[in-house]
């Protein structure tokens, strides 16, 4: 199975789709967060629902690693490599939770890397604007 998920890894990594998915993601997270912090008044930027809809924008990420999911899959019919992909791993249901499993290893690197942006955009931000910064239960249950 180990073989089989990181022969998918390897099919992502060889692929130039997935270096636009994540342009994507970065563009689409940090324009989010800047128009989240930017557009939100200084009362408005002390609540915790403003943390937790911060946060949320990180689930632009999800949807974005569903469609890599799609095209993960799609792919391999489009180009006629899913007959290979049989051959050597006659199991279809192996082939699947393979394929099930790459795209969740990528699926959590994408939302790091849009974590990642959001700290990157909206801390600074924040801190410019003297904004507290708290972080409790349903921040953390929105990310």
């Amino acid at each position: 199975m180990s073989a089989l998920v990181s022969s998918e890894l390897l099919k992502v990594r060889t692929t130039r789709g997935w270096w636009a998915y994540l342009i994507v993601i970065v563009l689409i997270t940090g324009i989010a967060t800047a128009g989240q912090v930017g557009s939100a008044t200084s009362e408005e930027r002390e609540t915790t629902r403003f943390m937790a809809d911060l946060v949320g924008a990180v689930g632009l990420a999800g949807l974005l690693a569903l469609i890599l999911g799609i095209t993960i899959v799609t792919t391999e019919f489009r180009h006629g490599t899913i007959t290979p992909t049989f051959l050597a791993a006659p199991r279809r249901e192996l082939v699947i939770a393979a394929k099930s499993t790459a795209t969740t290893l990528v699926a959590l690197g994408f939302a790091l890397l849009a974590l990642l942006v959001l700290v990157a955009v909206a801390l600074p931000w924040l801190t410019i604007v003297d904004a507290t910064i708290e972080l409790d239960g349903d921040v953390a249950s929105r990310a």
